[in-house]
């Protein structure tokens, strides 16, 4: 999903949140690899 740049703050913090969890559940799988 592609948000507008126009919306500024609530884009930015949806992709910032989305950005969180992918990183999240990526450490979660190098830990349980682990």
């Amino acid at each position: 999903m592609v948000f507008p740049a126009r919306r500024g703050p609530v884009s930015t913090t949806a992709g910032k949140l989305r950005l969180a969890s992918n990183t999240e559940s990526r450490m979660a799988r190098a830990t349980n690899l682990i």
